[in-house]
């Protein structure tokens, strides 16, 4: 079974797929007037602008962890669902910027917003946001087969390993601001799975590659996107499975989101003043780096530590990432939608884990 984040999606978008005119107004209809648009919607969602520049009114924001800016106040509200609002009002700016995962830079203005959101105007802003909204609801990171080229054991201890494993996940998404400024990255962690180099395990892969971490793409989110995946791998000797995996995944976990979160900091600093919980944007460009780095001496050094307790055989945490430039590059995307394969040398083994990423509807 799959780690599944708790899901904050984004705005309904069903029916929202024609582009007639009340679907796709012109973009005179849209934005007549910049500031006459940012008025009208600063009235209605707390937000003042004076000289062309955005302040926050105080929009009180979900306690959860994908909240990012301000969320709806009660069925009423539909600031931050475009498709609740008539073609060419403020809703549907407001919506894009929430679902583009840039609320937190509106104190520095619309030119801020449209910068991060790389792209020129505010039309093309919500025609950014809408693809977001319609993505596939799911990214899943698929496990298609496991091979054991060469065992760790000994003769004595048989020809074959047992290997179990389960998994770290973590996004550029779930980055946000928390108390005094600081990021706060969150993780999932998947099951406990195996003996993945049995057949009866790792057979029915074949056919129907096993989910292991499921990502909410339709969450407000910056973007590019980095999504990561921290294998676990345990061979199993004489000891305690459900201790060794306690202890990768408390340490692997805190190393992971502690490197995510001291990536961050530079771009928490661009929203000071924001609102405990936005979501932090610029987070994608540094996160796959910040995890991969881990992959040496960090995750060596936590593994020597857990080893010494133990009777199994730890291996070196496994990072597999991918990252998304932007929403109308998913459905292209080309390391989305074809098996890949992972290689593991170390203590001796040899083995080749087979994955992929795939959309799910």
């Amino acid at each position: 079974m799959a780690a599944v984040e708790n899901e904050v999606s984004g705005p309904n978008s069903e029916g929202r797929h024609g582009h007639d005119q009340e679907d796709d107004p012109p973009f005179s209809r849209l934005i007549a007037s910049r500031r006459a648009l940012l008025l009208a919607g600063g009235a209605g969602v707390g937000v003042v602008v004076s000289g062309g520049v955005l302040a926050d009114g105080g929009g009180v924001l979900a306690d959860g962890a994908a909240a990012a800016g301000r969320q709806p106040d009660g069925p009423g509200d539909g600031f931050a669902d475009p498709a609740t609002a008539a073609p060419g009002s403020a809703p549907w700016v407001r919506g894009a910027i929430i679902q583009l995962g840039v609320d937190g830079l509106r104190p520095h203005g619309v030119r801020a917003v449209l910068t991060q959101a790389r792209v020129r105007t505010l039309r093309e802003l919500v025609t950014k946001a809408r693809t977001a909204r319609e993505l596939p609801p799911r990214l899943q990171f698929r496990l298609r087969y496991f091979i054991e080229h060469e065992s760790t054991d000994d003769f004595l201890q048989g020809a074959s390993d047992e290997v179990y494993l389960s998994a770290i996940g973590t996004e550029s998404g779930n980055v946000s601001l928390g108390a005094g400024g600081k990021p706060v990255a969150r993780t999932m962690n998947t099951p406990l799975i195996g003996d993945v180099s049995e057949n009866a395990v790792r057979d029915p892969w074949r056919r129907n590659p096993h989910v292991l971490m499921n990502f909410d793409l339709r969450r407000p989110a910056d973007w590019p996107r980095t999504f990561a995946v921290t294998l676990l791998l345990v061979e199993k000797d004489n000891g305690d499975l459900a201790s060794s995996f306690k202890d990768l995944n408390e340490k692997v976990g805190k190393a992971v989101r502690g490197a995510v979160e001291n990536a961050a900091k530079s771009a928490a600093g661009e929203i000071v003043g924001a609102t405990i919980g936005t979501l932090i944007p610029g987070v994608g460009n540094v996160l796959g780096a910040a995890v991969g780095a881990l992959a040496g001496k960090a995750f060596e050094e936590i593994v020597a530590a857990i080893d010494k307790g133990l009777q199994n055989d730890p291996f070196t945490p496994q990072t597999i990432e991918i990252t998304i430039p932007d929403p109308e590059q998913v459905r292209q995307h080309a390391g989305i939608g074809r098996p890949q394969a992972h290689v593991i040398k170390e203590m001796g083994a040899h083995y080749t884990i087979e994955y992929d990423w795939f959309l799910a509807s």
